[in-house]
C-alpha cells in the first residue's frame, strides 16, 4: 500500500516539475521577443506593429499568417526590416469585428541561450467602431520622394494633423517640412500641417526628401481627434546606394469583393504592376486552396515584367456552386527572388441573387482595359507585312513588339511554282494510268484465234 502511495507521489512530483520547467521555458521565449501591436483596433484602421528580438533569419511575407479565431483569413499587408527591428502593417478594410491574430512562423531567433523557431503570436481584436481614417502604407523605406495615402472613413468632415516625431531635432527634422501637393495651416510650425478631408475622400500627402546626405530613421505622425498613427520612415542617403534597388509590385485592383448567383459564371480582369526600379522575372500566380474549385486564371505566370510597367490583362473566370457559401481567400503572386503580393478575394454565392445592371457579368469583363498597341510600344503590321519577332494581343489587334517587314515576293513565287509542279505531277500520273496504258495495249491474235476454236 505504501509503495503505491509513493509511486503516485513520485508521478505527481514529476508532472509538477515538468510543468514548472515548461512554464519557465515559455516565459523565456515570450521575453525573448518584444512586440508592439495595439490590442484593439477599429474597423478600417491600419494596424502597425513592431517585432524586436535577436533573430537569426529575417521575417519575410511568406512567414506571416492571419487568423480569425482559428481560421486563416487574407489581409493586405507588408513586412520589412529597418535596422534590427521588423515592422509590419495590415489593412483591416471590410474585416468583421472579432478576435484575430498575426502569427509569424518558421523564423529562427534566440530565446536566452537557445535557438528556437516557435511561432510568434500577435493577438488583436477589431471592434464594431469605425476608425476616423486609414493610412497606406504603414511604413516607408525609400531614397526618393514618397507619399502617404489617407482616407476619411467617417460620415462627416475631419481634420488630420501631420507632423514629424516631436523629439526630432536639427537637420533630421528639416526634410519633413517640404510637404507639397495640398494646402495646409502650418500655424508657424514648419514641421506641422493640417489637412481637411470630406467624408470618404482619399488624398495623397506628398513628401520631398531633398537629397539626404545621411540615412535617417524618423516617424510621421498623423492624428485626428480620436486616432493617431506613427508611420516609421527610413530615408536611405543618396550617396550610399543599397545593394539592391527597391523592388515592389502589386495587384490592380487591390481586392475583389464579388457576389454572384448560384450555378452561374462571370469574369473579372486584373493586372500586376511593377512599381519598383528593377525588372521582375518568372512571376508565378497561385490560387489558394479554397478558391480552386471556383476560379481559373488565363495564365499561370508572367515571364518578365519591366520596372514601371503593367502586365497584360489577367482574366479571372469564376464559376459558382449550387450552394450558398462565402469564401475568403487570395491569389498570390510570387517572384523567383521570394517577393510576394496578395489579392484578397471575398466570394459569395447566393440563390436568386439579382446583380445590378452595371454589375453584370458583361460589365465585369472589361476588354477596354487591355492595352493598345501604342501603349505596348509596338506597331500593327499591314496586310502585306509580317512581324519579325514577338507579337502580343492588344485591344486594337495583333501588336508587333519588334518591327514589320514586307512579305517576301520570292517566297510567294516559290509557293505558286511548287503548286503548279504538284498539279502537273498529279495530272501526269492520272494520264499515264488511264489514257496512255489503255492506248498501249496490243491485240493478241493467237489468243483471239484460240478462242474461236
Amino acid at each position: 500500500m505504501s509503495y503505491k502511495v509513493l509511486n503516485i507521489k513520485s508521478c505527481l512530483l514529476v508532472i509538477i516539475l515538468t510543468f514548472f520547467v515548461l512554464a519557465i521555458f515559455s516565459i523565456s521565449i515570450i521575453s525573448a521577443i518584444e512586440t508592439n501591436i495595439p490590442a484593439q483596433v477599429a474597423k478600417g484602421e491600419t494596424i502597425i506593429a513592431k517585432v524586436s528580438g535577436n533573430f537569426l533569419s529575417s521575417i519575410k511575407p511568406e512567414n506571416v499568417y492571419f487568423y480569425r479565431e482559428h481560421v486563416r483569413v487574407p489581409f493586405p499587408y507588408d513586412v520589412a526590416q529597418i535596422n534590427d527591428e521588423f515592422y509590419l502593417y495590415a489593412l483591416t478594410e471590410d474585416k468583421q469585428e472579432g478576435n484575430y491574430s498575426i502569427v509569424v512562423k518558421g523564423v529562427e531567433y534566440y530565446a536566452g541561450s537557445q535557438i528556437t523557431d516557435n511561432d510568434i503570436i500577435l493577438p488583436f481584436s477589431i471592434s464594431n467602431k469605425t476608425a476616423d481614417f486609414s493610412v497606406f502604407p504603414g511604413f516607408i523605406i525609400t531614397k526618393n520622394n514618397f507619399y502617404l495615402k489617407v482616407q476619411n472613413l467617417q460620415n462627416n468632415k475631419i481634420n488630420i494633423i501631420i507632423k514629424i516625431n516631436p523629439e526630432a531635432k536639427g537637420s533630421t527634422a528639416g526634410f519633413f517640412a517640404s510637404l507639397f501637393g495640398f494646402s495646409g495651416d502650418n500655424s508657424g510650425n514648419n514641421n506641422e500641417t493640417i489637412i481637411s478631408l470630406k467624408s470618404g475622400e482619399i488624398k495623397k500627402i506628398n513628401f520631398e526628401t531633398n537629397s539626404m546626405n545621411t540615412s535617417i530613421f524618423e516617424a510621421v505622425e498623423l492624428s485626428s481627434d480620436s486616432l493617431t498613427y506613427n508611420i516609421p520612415v527610413y530615408i536611405i542617403a543618396n550617396k550610399t546606394q543599397p545593394a539592391e534597388e527597391t523592388t515592389l509590385f502589386r495587384f490592380d485592383p487591390a481586392f475583389i469583393n464579388l457576389t454572384m448567383p448560384t450555378n452561374t459564371s462571370t469574369k473579372r480582369i486584373i493586372y500586376l504592376q511593377n512599381i519598383g526600379q528593377t525588372d521582375l522575372e518568372n512571376i508565378t500566380l497561385l490560387v489558394s486552396g479554397g478558391l480552386n474549385p471556383y476560379l481559373s486564371l488565363s495564365m499561370s505566370g508572367i515571364d518578365e515584367l519591366e520596372a514601371g510597367k503593367t502586365s497584360e490583362a489577367i482574366e479571372l473566370s469564376f464559376n459558382s456552386s449550387n450552394e450558398e457559401i462565402t469564401i475568403e481567400e487570395e491569389i498570390r503572386a510570387k517572384t523567383e527572388g521570394g517577393l510576394f503580393d496578395y489579392l484578397p478575394i471575398t466570394l459569395k454565392f447566393e440563390k436568386n441573387y439579382a446583380p445590378l445592371q452595371n454589375n453584370s457579368a458583361i460589365s465585369d469583363y472589361q476588354p477596354s482595359r487591355i492595352k493598345t498597341c501604342e501603349e505596348l510600344d509596338g506597331v500593327i503590321c499591314a496586310e502585306n507585312q509580317t512581324c519579325e519577332g514577338e507579337t502580343q494581343t492588344a485591344s486594337d489587334g495583333p501588336c508587333c513588339l519588334t518591327q514589320c517587314k514586307e512579305k517576301s515576293k520570292s517566297l510567294l513565287r516559290q509557293t505558286i511554282g511548287w503548286t503548279i509542279v504538284i498539279v502537273l505531277i498529279i495530272f501526269l500520273g492520272w494520264f499515264f494510268k488511264y489514257k496512255y496504258r489503255g492506248a498501249k495495249q496490243e491485240v493478241d491474235l493467237l489468243k483471239t484465234a484460240g478462242g474461236k476454236r
